[in-house]
C-alpha cells in the first residue's frame, strides 16, 4: 500500500534516514489517519520538573515513579468500565 521497499521502512524504523514530511502525511493516510501540524508557545514546564527530580535522591525519584504508575494503571482500570463515544 505504501508503494515503497521494505528495505527503506527499516532504514526510517532503525533511524538511519528521515522518511520526510510528505512521505509521513501519506503513511499516516494510508493507515486511517490524518496528520494536523501546529505551533505552540515553548513551555518550559518539563525543564522545571527535570531539574525539581534533580533535587530529589535516586530512591525518592523511584519510589515518585512508581506512585505515578500506580495511579495511571488505577486510572485505567476505572476506565476499562466505561464507554467512550
Amino acid at each position: 500500500m505504501a508503494s515503497t521497499t521494505q528495505s527503506a521502512v527499516a532504514r526510517w524504523e532503525s533511524g538511519g534516514v528521515d522518511p520526510g514530511f510528505d512521505t509521513v502525511r501519506r503513511l499516516v493516510r494510508l493507515c486511517g489517519f490524518s496528520l494536523a501540524v501546529g505551533l505552540d508557545r515553548r513551555d518550559d514546564s518539563d525543564l522545571t520538573q527535570a531539574r525539581r527530580q534533580l533535587g530529589l535522591s535516586p530512591q525518592r525519584r523511584v519510589d515518585r515513579m512508581v506512585d505515578s504508575a500506580n495511579s495511571l494503571a488505577a486510572i485505567r482500570g476505572s476506565l476499562a468500565g466505561t464507554s467512550v463515544g
